[in-house]
């Protein structure tokens, strides 16, 4: 009974706060007592056609008994870029980019709705400051326009949206934060970068980072992995699935931000709340069906995309609501295949019944 209250109490916990960030999938897998892949989590925006990972990395493990040298990887990664290697710095993933990047520059405009981890690692958010931007913007996947300007574009999903690396911003001074994660599908592998003409701002974040702070796998492997990347294919590939998923979307008469990116930003339905705990509790997992059972269950869903979100969940589809964007109206849907898109057509089907 005491482990019962208690992942019951973690699962209130969770479903009633904000999403800080998604892909939360193995987590509530834990808690609903299933695995992580029993649920389909579209609320990390990853490329619904990922490369195989697994297979080169396996080559690899060998590598982990010894410290990591990252200089070849940031060679490879700076040519299939299109840099030169000293305007190159490997990172932690995107979050370690991020964190130094906004720590450095100190002070910045931000332009919302717009990404957290920036304003988290900044000293000061000030209107008069240069910008920090993702392109496309995160969470509602629209690409700059060709004459906006920025002191910092973090290009974590351009590639995604576009077929190229980047933008090229870095020829006018500017500050490119890129991650991996999303392109691969690797959010565990953690592989990020700063590119930057700045010889300074190079140098010191150099020396900012940690020792080591890249792995061995990433370190031995990355070159294997870019040769397995077609961007252009990929791209494309994206634009398709996206178009199935807004065809999706309009046959259950949901509207969304048109998207360049691997992700929409969805509005909710207009939920009856009268009629909500009768869903929760005719959920396949018990511990949402306990929940709906407590008192005051839809209190604390005071965002009509948390209210969404988890009503998804109860139906074992996972997707990242916009609170933290500022947006309480809408939810962040990742792009996926088609396997996946039948999973979340069966979910809506049965959600469709309790909103107007």
């Amino acid at each position: 009974m005491d482990k019962i209250r208690i992942v019951n109490g973690a699962l209130a916990q969770m479903l009633s706060s904000q999403e800080a960030h998604g892909g939360r999938g193995e987590a509530f897998g834990r808690l609903l007592g299933v695995g992580g892949d029993s649920l389909l989590d579209l609320s990390a925006s990853l490329s619904p056609c990922p490369v195989d990972i697994e297979t080169v990395l396996a080559k690899y493990l060998e590598g982990v008994r010894r410290y990591p040298d990252p200089n070849r990887a940031r060679c490879c990664l700076a040519e299939a870029i299109g840099v030169e290697v000293d305007n190159l710095v490997l990172t932690n993933g995107g979050s370690e980019a991020i964190a130094c990047v906004a720590s450095y520059v100190g002070t910045a405009r931000l332009q919302e709705p717009e990404f957290s981890l920036y304003e988290r690692h900044l000293d000061r958010v000030d209107p008069a400051a240069p910008t920090i931007r993702s392109n496309p913007n995160n969470p509602t996947g629209k690409l700059a326009d060709k004459d906006d300007q920025a002191l910092v574009w973090d290009e974590a999903f351009y590639q995604l949206a576009t077929g190229t690396w980047t933008r090229g911003d870095i020829e006018d001074g500017c500050i490119i934060i890129g991650s991996l994660t999303k392109l691969l599908g690797c959010p565990g592998l953690r592989i990020g970068y700063v590119i930057s003409k700045d010889d300074k701002l190079i140098a010191e974040l150099s020396h900012r980072l940690p020792a080591w702070n890249v792995n061995s796998l990433v370190c031995d492997g990355l070159e294997d992995l870019l040769g397995l990347v077609d961007l252009e294919q990929i791209a494309s590939k994206v634009g398709q699935l996206r178009d199935y998923m807004t065809e999706l979307l309009e046959g259950f008469g949901l509207s969304y931000i048109g998207s360049d990116a691997n992700y929409l930003c969805v509005r909710a339905p207009n939920f009856n709340r009268g009629l909500m705990n009768k869903l929760f509790s005719i959920s396949p997992y018990e511990p949402i069906r306990v929940w709906s059972d407590q008192e005051n269950t839809l209190s604390s869903l005071n965002s009509k995309g948390r209210l969404f979100r988890n009503a998804l969940i109860s139906q074992g589809v996972i997707v990242r609501d916009c609170d933290s964007f500022g947006m309480p109206d809408y939810v962040r849907v990742a792009v996926c295949d088609r396997g996946d898109l039948a999973l979340l057509e069966k979910a809506l089907e049965i959600l469709g019944e309790y909103w107007s």
